[in-house]
């Protein structure tokens, strides 16, 4: 099931993060791995996540790389180590859909926030730097652990988008 497309504000927000260079096609074996590390890491500092489990894309080749920060908001912002980034949800204006099912349909939902944007004229924070999409705020967030809800049908993943500012 997909939700509406809608306008949500969002406030900044700091976060950590595992940083990685992934394809469409290493995605799927490289991202268990680096949620893993993540979490580890932030247990072994002390540092509890203030909100779920995300997928920040930084820049988009699907022809080659995807640069990706696999994280979590926290209550304040962290110092970098040789394992953790420090990085910042931009606050803004963003195009959302939720989307209850399994990860595999996320690219088709992706698809449509797409479509609904270009259909309506909207533009996403974003520009072109050689062959990738550079965003200036682009999520995955996973509300949904599926190791609390083995169901797939039931994970509740929201696609959020931050829009050009207008002006």
């Amino acid at each position: 099931m997909l939700t509406l497309p809608k306008y949500i504000d969002r406030p900044a927000q700091p976060y950590a993060a595992i940083r990685a260079l992934v394809t469409m096609k290493t995605i799927d074996e490289i991202a268990p791995g680096r949620i893993e590390a993540l979490f580890r890491r932030l247990g072994e500092r002390g540092i509890t996540p203030a909100g779920p489990l995300f997928f920040r894309y930084l820049a988009i080749d699907m022809d080659a790389d995807l640069e990706i920060d696999f994280g979590v908001a926290v209550a304040e912002p962290i110092a970098p180590d040789e394992v953790l980034v420090a990085g910042t949800i931009p606050g803004g204006r963003y195009a959302s859909v939720t989307y209850f099912g399994p990860y595999d349909d996320l690219y088709d939902v992706n698809t449509v926030m797409i479509g609904f944007a270009r259909q309506r004229g909207l533009l996403f924070d974003q520009h072109v730097e050689g062959t990738s999409d550079v965003f200036g705020g682009r999520f995955e967030i996973y509300h949904t652990d599926p190791k609390a809800e083995p169901d797939p049908s039931k994970w509740e993943t929201e696609l959020a988008i931050r829009l050009a500012d207008q002006g």
